[in-house]
This record gives C-alpha cells, structure tokens and sequence, in this order.
C-alpha cells in the first residue's frame, strides 16, 4: 500500500467516523404562509420530535420559496397550488429563473379558502357571481351585496402567493384580480388588517381564521393544495420530512 493511499484511506475514515457524510439536521424550508399555518406551525415540535431534524422555516410566498429553491438556497420549499402555476408566476417576473421540469412537487394534505371579513359587517354569505365580481372589481361597495353603503377593501397577497394563484384560477379563469386590491408581502398579513378595517374582505384559508374575523360563507370554497417542493428527487432528510407532514395532515 502506497503512502499516499493509506494517507487517504486515514482521512476518510476520519471524516467517516466525524459524521461528514452523515444527512444534515437542519433543513432549510423557504416558501408559503399558508402552508405554515395549515401544516407546519401547529405541528412544528411533532415533526421535528418525529423526523430528528431542526426546521429553519422562512416564511415568504409559495413563488419567493420556488425562486429560493432554483437558486439553492433552501432545501425545500413550501407551495400552495400547483407547481407549474407557481413556477409561471416566478418566470413571467423573472424569465427562465425557473425550470418546472427540474421541481418535484410532494403533495402533503389540503386546506380550503376562506373569505374573511370583520365581525361587525352584516354580510353573511356571497354567491359565486357576487364573489367573482368583487374579486374582478366590478363590485364595489358594501351595499350592492346587502350591506352598508361603505367601499369594499378587497386584501390579497402579492401577485406571487401560491392562495393568490389559486383563487385567480379558480374564480377568474387566471386572470388577475382587480388592480384595486390591497396587497401584501404575504398571506399571514392579512388577517391583521381584516381585524382593523370593517370593510375589508380578505383572502385566506381556513386555518388563518381568527376569532376577532368572520367568514363569509361561499358556494363550493376551493379546496387548496398543499405540497413540499424539492430540486429532483428528495434527499432522506427531505423525505423523512415530507412523510411525516403527510402522515400527520391525514389525521
């Protein structure tokens, strides 16, 4: 055996035996608020008790962790919706950042819409053609849908929110909802307002509701995918993590 082989057959078992080729146990996950608040926040401890792993959770829009993801700066990211919808929101801002066919979308539960509002608005419930035209800003005001004569503050998220995208899908064949909307950073924003302003009407998910809210009922609320995304196929951490998620989102 040459010295240089024996020298180099010390140092692996050094670094075998150090635990640097082991799977790390941090494991960075950039993306959607939404799926923060359906599938991570209340069961963050669980998972990371479950998995061996610490979670560096940043918290953004499903497109910020998409774009995060393609430029390797996290591990996984965290959509609401569906990957090629994401994925076209991040490229139309910034062309060709994302290659769809280099993602892997794991698909860990579901959560559903919710149209919130403040408790002392006296509206109830909207049907889908009233719904539609608030969202298109065709409807203005308040009292064209039963309640007060107040202007209709419509809040969503920014343009690259995974709820965002699938509501726009969903209710305006993909277009985009009025220019008057009120945006912001990202999903978990939006419930504050929606507790300050009496004519708001937020877009959210059902687990974003909070007791000082109202939702409106709607006819058939959109059911909203939630799914881990990953740069080819996962690494054992990763997947140790995504089962997990699944597992417990099915209870």
């Amino acid at each position: 055996m040459t010295k240089s082989l024996l020298s180099f057959l010390l140092l692996f078992s050094f670094l075998l035996s150090s635990g640097a080729f082991a799977e790390p146990t941090h494991l960075a996950i950039h993306g959607s608020t939404v799926f923060i608040a359906a599938a991570l926040a209340p069961n963050k401890a669980t998972l990371e008790t479950e998995t061996g792993l610490t979670l560096d959770i940043t918290g953004n829009s499903a497109g910020e962790g998409v774009e995060a993801l393609a430029k390797g700066e996290t591990t996984l990211a965290m959509i609401t919706g569906s990957l090629e919808d994401v994925a076209a929101k991040v490229n139309a801002k910034k062309p060709g950042l994302v290659d769809p066919a280099s993602l892997k979308a794991h698909e860990i539960g579901t959560t559903r819409v919710a149209f919130a509002i403040h408790p002392s608005n006296p509206v109830t419930a909207l049907d889908k053609t009233q719904l539609v035209r608030i969202l298109k800003g065709e409807t203005t005001n308040w009292k064209e849908v039963g309640g007060e004569d107040k202007p209709i503050i419509l809040v969503t998220g920014i343009a690259s929110t995974g709820l965002r995208t699938a509501v726009e899908k969903e209710y305006l064949g993909g277009a985009s909802v009025t220019s008057n909307a009120k945006t912001l950073m990202n999903s978990a924003l939006i419930g504050t307002l929606v507790e300050k302003a009496p004519n708001a009407l937020g877009i959210l998910v059902v687990d974003m509701l909070r007791p000082s809210m109202k939702e409106i009922t709607i006819e058939n609320p959109e059911p909203i995918k939630l799914a881990y995304v990953t740069k080819g196929e996962p690494s054992a951490a990763a997947s140790k993590l995504i089962s997990a998620t699944t597992k417990l989102m099915k209870k």
